[in-house]
């Protein structure tokens, strides 16, 4: 039971207790890790939450766990002896790691056991489009709420560092971004670039001199912003859209439109975000 894991639990390090308790491993799969060198405990510990096989049964055998083994062969061999690769069968990846003349073999699997195997992710849920409608209304609310914050005098730059985290997959993945406003510097792969684009190049460690601050329109701010999709996309589990979207000067009342292609994936805490989008104002003859 829980209450009996402090006791097993003992002579381990904090950092591993906590991701222990954090995993929500069984009895065994702790006395097992505990009885491991930290540095093992840890790599095992994030290499099955990494493939999120933690709470598979050892008898619910499928070819995917099967192929997964194969695949990560290599890591099993540099970090585990044959008395750790055993230790993956207590904490629950459904292979034995045993091998024969360095060929891993899957162990025998009743009828019965490949009749209940439970099925498994083949990667993460497809974008929708009605996840991509949400995250264009969260981009447009988090502009107008950019702006309002920078006209109340309050902190707009964590409101946009807030927003860029929620809405952009810095840190999740690889970004294209390619600003309206941007002429110096095209692109922007890096979280830092794209705060200095929205808040202002002047207000951030490093920012470029070009910014003026999209997202309070250059201190004039931007009182709506809608989003007129031409078309929306979803293919191979992302979501590309396309089309116009508008943004009315708080100032002035001025509205200006823009061209835009954002793109959406889901990452890897289950959240849609935006891993491209360009803007380009539209073609003057």
């Amino acid at each position: 039971s829980r209450s009996e894991l402090p006791v097993m639990l003992r002579h381990t390090s904090v950092a591993i207790r906590a991701e222990i308790f954090a995993v929500r491993l069984p009895r065994r799969c702790c006395s097992e890790l505990c009885s491991a060198k930290p540095s093992y405990a840890v790599q095992t510990i994030l290499k099955l939450k990494q493939n999120d096989i933690i709470s598979r049964d050892v008898d619910r055998l499928t070819d995917n766990n099967q192929d997964w083994a194969a695949n990560n062969v290599d890591w099993f061999r540099k970090n585990g002896s044959r008395k750790h690769q055993l230790k993956y069968i207590w904490i629950g990846l459904p292979v034995l790691m045993h091998r024969s003349n360095h060929t891993w073999v899957r162990p025998y699997v009743s009828p019965a056991a490949a009749d209940t195997a439970a099925p498994t992710s083949s990667g993460p849920v497809p974008v929708t489009e009605e996840e991509v409608l949400e995250v264009q209304a969260a981009w447009a609310s988090a502009i107008k709420g950019i702006s309002k914050t920078y006209k109340e005098e309050g902190d707009y730059i964590a409101a946009a560092g807030n927003a860029a985290a929620e809405l952009y997959a810095y840190g999740h993945s690889n970004v294209l971004f390619k600003p309206t406003k941007a002429a110096d510097y095209q692109f922007r792969p890096t979280g830092a670039e794209a705060m200095s684009y929205f808040v202002g190049g002047g207000v951030v460690e490093n920012g470029y001199e070009e910014d003026a601050g999209f997202a309070i329109n250059g201190g004039k701010g931007w009182a709506e912003c809608s989003y007129d999709n031409h078309q929306i996309e979803l293919k191979g589990g992302i979501a590309i859209a396309m089309g116009n979207y508008y943004f009315t000067c708080a100032t002035t009342g001025a509205k200006t439109k823009v061209e835009y292609t954002f793109g959406y994936m889901r990452c890897d805490d289950g959240k849609v975000r935006i891993f491209l989008h360009h803007s380009s104002v539209p073609y003057a003859p």
